[in-house]
């Protein structure tokens, strides 16, 4: 049917190769809750064949889904305050040296450290509005109502579950 729609629309004619069909979703009753994108492709062959795949990839809605990956972030977040620390007290020093005394910060090795550092911290608060951007889906996507199950789907509960919905 969706192909009709698609055709009178002349979204798909005689040359088109592919059709992919993208949904996202939340399974916020997971524990911990998930994202998850699924891809259906339509893949139009010359000789009038259609092959289909289906692709499905999801990721917990959590910051760090086991003890590995607390354990590798905590790591790399005390590295990059090290090496902030470690930077921040070289360019003190640069600055309270005599000026004939002064050691050179424009070396390649230094320019590096410091290009790295505020890459660092670009994906560090990168991270942590990424972080609070998935808690705050996971927390609207818990508050959302739940369907009712087929032995309940009596028309007022079809009818109240819809109408939460809209509000």
């Amino acid at each position: 049917k969706a192909q009709y729609v698609l055709d009178s629309f002349n979204w798909l004619d005689s040359s088109t190769n592919q059709l992919l069909v993208q949904a996202a979703f939340v399974n916020a009753q997971a524990s911990p809750p998930m994202f998850g994108v699924l891809e259906i492709i339509f893949n139009f062959e010359r000789s009038g064949g259609l092959t289909k795949e289906i692709r499905v990839q999801s990721l917990p809605a959590t910051a760090a889904s086991s003890t590995l990956e607390f354990v590798l972030l905590v790591v790399w977040l005390s590295l990059v305050g090290l090496e902030l620390l470690r930077s921040g007290y070289k360019a003190i020093k640069y600055c309270q040296a005599p000026s004939d005394k002064k050691p050179s910060l424009t070396d390649i090795w230094s320019l590096s450290d410091w290009v790295t550092l505020l890459f660092s911290i670009v994906l560090v608060i990168n991270y942590f509005l990424l972080l609070a951007e998935m808690d705050f889906a996971a927390q609207e996507a818990a508050n959302l109502p739940s369907a009712p199950v087929s032995a309940d789907a009596t028309t007022t509960a079809l009818q109240t579950y819809h109408e939460a919905w809209d509000k």
